[in-house]
């Protein structure tokens, strides 16, 4: 899967990532991980959303680089999961 980390990550930050990423119909999972302190729900954003599964991570306002919070996996065997058959990236 192609991406520009920076590109990608700015452009959802403002709202318009459909609209200024040429390669957002490419994108296979995207998790914002915004939301309160100490979330536990983390929603797929991509153009085919996908259920997630979390485990033992949180979402954290401590420290947050884009949006309202970022995803806090620092407890044993934190996790997010798709479900099985779930094709993530591509041949790129």
């Amino acid at each position: 899967m192609k991406s520009n980390d920076g590109y990608l990550k700015v452009a959802a930050a403002l709202g318009n990532a459909t609209t200024t990423d040429p390669y957002f119909s490419n994108v296979s999972l995207l998790l914002h991980m915004d939301g309160s302190n100490g979330g536990t729900t983390f929603t797929d954003s991509s153009p085919s959303p996908k259920a997630v599964t979390v485990s033992s991570a949180t979402t954290s306002t401590t420290q947050v680089k884009f949006g309202t919070a970022s995803g806090n996996f620092g407890a044993i065997n934190s996790s997010c999961l798709t479900p099985s058959g779930v094709t993530l990236g591509g041949t790129d």
